[in-house]
């Protein structure tokens, strides 16, 4: 599909709010997005997706016949930029809650700090959530990024899952000794 737009060029004033809408907020969408790619080792689909959206809507914008629906389609630019930081790093932040959630169930030495920590990184998961439909959505980055901290310390205070599983071997090894042992005294 082609369009000829040879002719037409952007208003000031959309070209002006496209250099905003590309500016600051989308450096740090990129910045969060390419961050939580990283700490979760993946590929991040639902940023890259909202990226995509964001672009098909400058496309948009750019051969608009009038400046009210290219300022629109900026309009929209902005919101997908700003879900793709923060639905990015809140899938980073609880996809890592829910790892190591697991081992909380573990044999847990500290079963209070534990607890402390599994609280406040569910509010700040829960603050998160709660600010991220506003334009403060870098307040609800910083929420989840504050979840994340807690996480790498409630990380810490449960035991690794190679930990765990020596102790159960160790316990049934002990267990077959055990049964073996009084096999032999029977026989």
């Amino acid at each position: 599909m082609s369009i000829d737009n040879s002719e037409k060029t952007l208003s000031p004033k959309v070209y002006q709010k496209l250099l905003e809408v590309l500016g600051d907020d989308y450096q740090y969408a990129t910045q969060v997005v390419t961050y939580s790619e990283v700490q979760g080792c993946g590929f991040d689909y639902v940023g890259m997706a909202e990226f995509r959206d964001a672009l098909t809507h400058v496309r948009r914008a750019i051969y608009a016949t009038d400046d009210s629906v290219a300022f629109d389609e900026l309009n929209s630019i902005s919101e997908h930029i700003r879900r793709a930081a923060v639905e990015s790093i809140q899938e980073y932040v609880e996809d890592k809650y829910v790892s190591i959630k697991r081992r909380s169930y573990l044999n847990v030495k500290n079963k209070k700090r534990v607890s402390e920590l599994e609280q406040n990184i569910k509010q700040n998961i829960f603050r998160g959530r709660e600010s991220k439909p506003f334009k403060e959505w870098r307040e609800a980055i910083g929420y989840f990024k504050q979840a994340e901290t807690l996480l790498d310390e409630l990380d810490n205070e449960l035991p690794l899952i190679d930990e765990r599983v020596d102790q159960v071997k160790l316990g049934v090894y002990i267990l077959i000794a055990a049964i073996t042992g009084y096999l032999i005294a029977i026989i």
